[in-house]
């Protein structure tokens, strides 16, 4: 999920203050792309948002997984 919108996985997984972080943190820095305040850290921030909102999501539904005695 978090592949398609960052930090989805995580607000389906039970965590969604986690996962507002994770797409309020790539939609500012597209906002800033666009208004032509682009830096290096804004040019991070997107690739870097989509990797931490796929990393958060998949533990937030190991974690949960594990919570209810599944093993995945």
């Amino acid at each position: 999920m978090s592949f398609f919108i960052p930090g989805l996985g995580s607000m389906y997984g039970s965590r969604p203050w986690k996962g507002l972080l994770v797409l309020a943190v790539y939609l500012t820095a597209w906002v800033l792309l666009f208004a032509n305040w682009y830096s290096v850290w804004t040019v991070l921030a997107i690739p870097g948002s989509v990797v931490w909102g796929m990393w958060s999501g998949h533990s937030d539904a190991v974690r949960w997984n594990r919570q209810r005695g599944i093993e995945s």
